[in-house]
């Protein structure tokens, strides 16, 4: 059922990881990470910030629990591959007043760099906001493009 779904850390008791002391910050995240790895069998290496929020030592504390890419919730507009994977900025959440033009934008994109279309959010959103409609329209504009590579997180942004 859930084959290619991807597994990241969102540590351990979803707090405002700006807000805590450091070993309260790697315990949240360290922990969430080695309870992940030892029940589903792999290797995490991703993680979403819970609230989207992170400073520079919260950072620090991911490189040192080796987690190699982390999200934040702060759409970027933009598709452009970023440097600096662990103050990652999605495109934009899938409910963005803004996500057809941007889809239209990014299908018409004729840029020789790569360029990447990451559409965030939150399953339990999809039956609160009865949006599933929604997500399957901009999932069927996506779809069936040759040019495009859609992979999980790990695949995109960690590729070999």
């Amino acid at each position: 059922m859930y084959k290619g779904h991807e597994i990241a850390v969102h540590t351990l008791t979803h707090q405002d990881l700006t807000k805590l002391d450091k070993d309260t910050v790697y315990n949240e995240v360290f922990l969430d990470k080695q309870n992940l790895e030892r029940m589903f069998g792999c290797q995490i290496t991703g993680m979403a910030y819970p609230y989207g929020t992170y400073n520079d030592e919260v950072v620090q504390i991911l490189k040192k629990c080796k987690i190699q890419y982390a999200r934040s919730v702060v759409s970027s507009g933009a598709f452009k591959l970023q440097k600096n994977l662990l103050i990652f900025k999605p495109t934009c959440h899938h409910a963005d007043e803004n996500i057809w033009e941007l889809l239209e934008k990014f299908l018409k994109e004729k840029s020789e760099e790569k360029q990447l279309f990451y559409i965030w959010g939150h399953s339990y959103e999809f039956d609160v906001n009865n949006n599933w409609k929604r997500m399957e329209e901009i999932l069927d504009r996506l779809i069936g493009h040759n040019n495009i590579f859609y992979g999980t997180n790990r695949e995109v942004l960690l590729p070999c």
